[in-house]
């Protein structure tokens, strides 16, 4: 499961935050993402679970798009 977890991280579909004082601050490896960038794909990261067997073609290609969208939109809101 743990392995589950960094994958959703590195795809960026979960992203590590803390809001202090009003301001978004990304934590852990996802401030090191923000340097280097995404390490994974959400395609990558919903192969590895079954309950995903049935995602379409389409349904990967706009969740990616969705967290690719929220993605940057963080990484502006933090100052990256």
């Amino acid at each position: 499961m743990v392995e589950v977890g960094k994958l959703a991280v590195e795809a960026g579909v979960v992203v590590l935050y803390e809001i202090d004082n009003g301001e978004l601050k990304l934590t852990d490896r996802s401030r090191l993402l923000a340097r280097s960038g995404l390490q994974s794909t959400v395609a990558e990261y919903l192969s590895s679970q079954a309950r995903f067997d049935g995602a379409s073609d389409a349904m990967v290609r706009k969740t990616q798009k969705a967290v690719d969208e929220r993605w940057e939109r963080l990484l502006a809101r933090a100052e990256y």
